[in-house]
């Protein structure tokens, strides 16, 4: 398969987990692309049988510190990245989209499916923690992620309790895997 995972350049979980099932999806055959803002935190040393990294920043360029958690990201950052998603999907025919976070990757891979239509992956999420506990809550970022977190095809938490919360801060017709 062709999977494309989307996740955060942090030292945080989501993006640990994001580097590590892509690192195994590769070593069992399958084509991934990682998806960062930046490099994600820690070397970078994957054979080329690993996961193809695609950023839409330099390294060198400052940014938030590798333990903050950066998920307000400008309107330029964020089509930028679904930019880069969006000529990856066409190019390699990805498969899937797996999203680890809900910010602001639920947004991405939202749009990414409206402007491929029938064409776009299957999209998956993975729900963290702050995303549901502290942005799903927030006035303003919570209506939009909770539009977005409806459209995708399937959406995953990280255990059985943040499945219960997901659903009922999001207000979910079922709780997620």
């Amino acid at each position: 398969m062709n999977i494309g995972v989307l996740c955060h350049a942090s030292y945080g979980g989501s993006a640990r987990i994001a580097v590590e099932l892509s690192v195994e999806l590769a070593h069992r055959g399958h084509t991934v692309h990682l998806f960062a803002r930046t490099t994600p935190f820690g070397a970078w040393d994957y054979p080329a049988s690993g996961p193809i990294l695609h950023r839409t920043a330099s390294d060198d360029e400052a940014g938030p510190h590798p333990a903050s958690q950066y998920v307000d990201w400008t309107a330029p950052e964020i089509e930028a990245y679904t930019d880069v998603v969006l000529q990856v999907a066409g190019q390699a025919h990805l498969d899937i989209l797996h999203f680890h976070y809900a910010l602001p990757f639920a947004r991405v891979t939202a749009e990414v499916a409206r402007r491929l239509g029938s064409a776009a992956p299957v999209r998956i999420g993975t729900l963290h923690g702050t995303d549901v506990s502290v942005h799903g809550r927030d006035p303003l970022k919570g209506p939009p992620l909770r539009e977005a977190l409806r459209e995708v095809d399937a959406l995953t938490t990280v255990s059985t309790s943040h499945a219960r919360l997901a659903a009922e801060v999001f207000g979910l017709a079922a709780q997620p895997e």
